[in-house]
């Protein structure tokens, strides 16, 4: 419970900075220094939106799950990490700065996806659920790679500000290339995959 009352307030934090945010302000975070990989994160008044909404709705969930799991005998400690973990990776993709760091973030909700819908493990119908929602964001996965591969080759960056300013002004016929629309379609079958359209 104390939990819940926790994401809550962080999604009350959240909505109230929206209206005091002017300019987007970030940190990056090393994740494979010798590699040169770093994960960039920037707060705006979108990303605070959605980070509000992504933690009220957490926290109603949580709220929720105990009423409903209320006749489980098992202890929900499992439930709650998993529920705790999506979210946090759900975030960790609203305040992503750039391509790569989206990646990552987008694909640990899938895992996290997976340990939720298979919480049950003792129903046959919860497992499918589990491979199949793992299945169907691995696949939508794979069309986002090939869009943030296609579009760093393009543009030659990951950055979505700098992405913004050089697709604005970019040739006409890079927005035209085959590349390009390759690109967005397949970011378009990964977005569909992932919020279960497909």
């Amino acid at each position: 419970m104390s939990l819940a009352v926790l994401a809550l307030a962080a999604s009350l934090v959240s909505l109230f900075a929206i209206g005091t945010l002017e300019r987007g302000d970030g940190f990056e975070l090393p994740l494979i220094p010798s590699l040169g990989i770093t994960l960039h994160y920037e707060a705006d008044r979108l990303s605070l939106f959605f980070g509000s909404l992504v933690t009220a709705v957490g926290a109603l969930v949580l709220f929720y799950a105990r009423g409903y799991f209320e006749e489980e005998r098992r202890s929900l400690r499992g439930f709650y990490v998993a529920m705790l973990c999506f979210m946090g990776a759900m975030l960790a993709t609203v305040f992503a700065a750039d391509l790569l760091t989206m990646f990552i973030a987008w694909e640990i909700t899938g895992i996290c996806s997976f340990f939720l819908i298979g919480w049950d493990q003792d129903a046959a119908e919860s497992r499918r659920g589990a491979r199949m929602a793992l299945l169907t964001t691995v696949g939508a996965g794979l069309g986002l790679f090939f869009s943030i591969f296609a579009l760093e080759s393009l543009f030659g960056t990951l950055s979505f500000s700098e992405l913004t300013e050089r697709v604005s002004t970019a040739p006409l016929e890079v927005p035209s290339s085959a590349l390009f629309t390759g690109a967005f379609f397949a970011a378009f079958l990964a977005i569909a995959g992932k919020s279960a359209l497909i």
